[in-house]
């Protein structure tokens, strides 16, 4: 917002300059314009009730708790180091899960997992998680695919294999659910 406040003040110096030509005082004119309507859309996107910030604190606040609750899987500091098992999530939440939760990840965007992040239902999920050596599935409303989003709006209904051991859901109209589960080994 600043950035648009020194551009306009930058460019009203041309728009109102008397030594200036008239196509150059035209053209700042439209750029403050401009500036002003794209500064006034980007102020009103933004949600009035300030959900996103509290997503963004329940988001972070859950992958702190998976990084107390749960054993080290191995050295974190050493990135060719193996570990004992990771975390299956969406594909946005990977680098969250990284930095707060302090856990490596086992699926990737396009390659390993697959399967998972395209998954239709939540026993799918478990599966896959399962087969992948995931000890923890996190998974938040709105980041993935459909399986996920079943995952995060119903905690309590997880399927065979999966047990919620955490979960952020919010007040109606605030942020969307997150919820973390741990994978169940079989005997």
């Amino acid at each position: 917002m600043i950035f648009l406040a020194v551009a306009a003040v930058l460019v009203s110096g041309l728009v109102f300059d008397p030594a200036s030509s008239i196509g150059l005082r035209g053209a700042g004119a439209v750029l403050v314009l401009l500036g002003l309507l794209a500064g006034g859309a980007l102020v009103a996107s933004r949600p009035a009730d300030g959900s996103r910030s509290r997503e963004q604190v329940e988001t972070v606040r859950a992958l702190r708790w998976l990084r107390a609750n749960s054993p080290v899987p191995g050295p974190w500091n050493a990135a060719g180091a193996p570990q004992e098992w990771g975390v299956l999530r969406e594909p946005r939440l990977a680098a969250l899960v990284h930095y707060h939760a302090g856990r490596p990840t086992v699926a990737t965007d396009s390659g390993l997992g697959r399967e998972a992040l395209e998954a239709e239902h939540p026993a799918q999920v478990a599966a896959a998680a399962l087969a992948l050596g995931a000890r923890y599935v996190v998974a938040r409303a709105g980041a993935g695919g459909r399986a996920f989003e079943a995952l995060a709006a119903a905690p309590d209904a997880a399927p065979e294999g999966l047990e919620c051991v955490h979960a952020a859901v919010p007040a109606a109209g605030g942020a969307r659910p997150l919820a973390i589960f741990r994978v169940l080994r079989e005997p």
